[in-house]
């Protein structure tokens, strides 16, 4: 452990060589019998964390593990457990998922061209049945392992930008044909996508393309948003039920397409990844709450004449206008996720999203402090409250229920105003630029996420034809006999299962490993120099030489070379 510690790499290779190796230790959230005894004991915790920083040394991951980048990307979400679970050495944990993340950046930096960077980005190993047979499965890893600094490298960045213009990188560029096909993928999608939906995704090859699927799930989107907008203002006469029923109908179409692709997500991911990011689910949780107390309001309709005030609070028409309305606001707030793909706009939405977390905490602070300066107030005011006053006719006469207070009142507002909204405002600007110090390194983050979305077969055509292309598609996998059904991967090739139960890196891959790793020694020993360094090094090794043969009595040097000043 120390000899990884101190990044030795010759003390590792020796002791690993004679049979030496560091147990794997178990995570925080382990619920094992033995973790039970010693999870919270104080040596327990400090020898997880001495394990820990052996194996995220370089000279570990090196020599020590088969596949150092895999490693590295397990080894980051343990630190991650670990960090959420022991506060109290979290932020060690922080520097060592670092301390990770930069490795890896340096790993992926010593690929020289694209089959390099491909061949390490399509290894299967580590990956989820599901995920193996997907675009790059090792940058799905490093995408649930958190790695911006990998998937923010030039190489990877490079490589994911060729998968999403596909066919469409060449002739990319020529304004010609890319206006032809932003039209084509936007105005006639609905009759592309039909086309490709009912052929099972034989005709209209375009949608093959990543970019070409986000043009028209975009342009879908927005008419989706337009028509619910649409929806609320139609006059209810017998021409406006009419439009009514269309709108409503493809409405709940679409989001009938969008929930049945978060359902392959969902299988495809796994609960717990899935719901990390649960606005999707959230919204049309809401989209159906709303469908189903529109239903309700068929069943039981509101008699006719009743003014609206009267109506009881529960009533499904006014359940109806809660939840739709809501499901109509997060719709249109949805629209900044398309935003992101631009590098400006998207940065700033990426900026903002961090800096929600802050204000959620600022409100939770003010609820209290409102609750506790509004019980104090009640209670000081509570005594005078339905008092009388004696006047000097020997009348009585009600007390309002207010007194003069200041002093109290200015303390809330010290309290709530000057101190606790300034201190917000200062969390927000320290959060806005540490966001702001790695914003190149956020935005591409979250542009791999969005490129991974459309990778995927499910997302081929927008909603709601996707209804039809999924039942298509499924059904001619079915019928050519090359896949198989796994639970909860639903249809997965018979090749890939076989394929799983091997786990065999390839040859090609060892080499390039071992090739990675010379190169990877070079850059640590052996630095960039520029030509002005090597003219100095050349000097000095011509001074060093004219030196050596005055010692060896041959000739004597120069006066003015500093080795024989020195030596006088």
């Amino acid at each position: 452990m120390l000899a990884c510690i101190c990044d030795n790499y010759a003390v590792v290779e020796c002791l690993l060589l004679r049979g030496h190796k560091i147990d794997l230790p178990h995570r925080t959230d382990c619920l094992c019998s033995s973790c039970g005894k010693i999870a919270h004991s104080f040596s327990g915790r400090h020898q997880r964390l001495d394990t820990y920083r052996s194996l995220s040394s370089e000279a570990y991951l090196w020599l020590a593990t088969r596949d150092p980048l895999l490693s590295a990307i397990n080894l980051a979400e343990d630190l991650m457990v670990c960090q959420s679970y022991d506060t109290e050495h979290a932020e060690i944990y922080g520097q060592l998922l670092l301390k990770l993340q930069n490795f890896s950046s340096d790993f992926i930096q010593q690929c020289r061209n694209a089959e390099e960077v491909d061949c390490i980005l399509n290894q299967r190993e580590g990956a989820s049945l599901s995920e193996c047979d997907s675009v790059f499965p090792r940058v799905r890893l490093a995408l649930d392992a958190n790695l911006k600094p990998l998937l923010s490298h030039m190489n990877v960045q490079n490589s994911l930008r060729a998968r999403w213009l596909g066919t469409w990188a060449e002739g990319h560029g020529n304004l010609l044909r890319d206006t032809n096909r932003f039209i084509r993928h936007t105005f006639g999608y609905p009759v592309l996508a039909l086309l490709h939906s009912f052929s099972g995704g034989i005709l209209v090859k375009s949608f093959e393309v990543p970019y070409a699927r986000y043009l028209s799930y975009t342009t879908s989107y927005l008419l989706f948003i337009f028509l619910i907008a649409v929806l609320r203002y139609l006059k209810t006469n017998a021409i406006g039920e009419i439009f009514q029923n269309i709108i409503g109908s493809y409405v709940f179409l679409f989001v009938m397409g969008q929930i049945l692709s978060e359902f392959l997500e969902f299988s495809r991911r796994g609960i717990k990844k899935y719901f990390g990011l649960c606005f999707d689910f959230i919204l049309l949780y809401v989209f159906v709450v709303s469908f189903i107390c529109w239903s309700g309001t068929k069943i039981s309709p509101v008699p006719d004449g009743l003014p609206r005030k009267h109506w009881i609070a529960y009533d499904p028409a006014i359940l109806f206008d809660v939840s739709f309305g809501t499901a109509c606001l997060m719709s249109f707030l949805r629209v900044f996720y398309f935003i992101q793909l631009h590098r400006t706009l998207g940065s700033t939405v990426i900026s903002i999203g961090r800096c929600v977390g802050q204000v959620f905490s600022y409100f939770g602070i003010m609820a209290i402090v409102i609750a506790s300066f509004g019980l104090g107030i009640s209670t000081l005011l509570q005594p005078y409250d339905h008092a009388v006053v004696l006047q000097s006719d020997g009348q009585t006469k009600e007390m309002a229920s207010s007194f003069a207070n200041e002093l109290l009142v200015a303390v809330y507002y010290i309290v709530t105003v000057i101190t606790l909204l300034n201190l917000m405002i200062s969390l927000l600007v320290k959060k806005a630029d540490e966001v702001l110090a790695n914003e190149d390194v956020e935005w591409k983050f979250t542009r791999a996420h969005m490129y991974f979305e459309f990778f995927e077969d499910s997302a081929a055509v927008p909603p709601p034809f996707n209804l039809i292309y999924i039942f298509t598609s499924y059904l001619r996998k079915i019928c050519s006999g090359k896949y198989t059904f796994v639970w909860p991967d639903l249809l997965t090739t018979k090749k890939l299962v076989e394929e799983s139960k091997k786990f065999d890196s390839k040859k090609d891959y060892l080499k390039l490993l071992v090739t990675i790793f010379h190169r990877y020694q070079a850059t640590k020993f052996n630095h960039y120099r520029t030509i002005q360094n090597f003219d100095a090094d050349r000097k000095s090794k011509k001074e060093a030489r004219a030196f050596m043969t005055f010692l060896n009595g041959r000739k004597p040097p120069p006066r003015d070379v500093p080795y024989f000043k020195a030596f006088c």
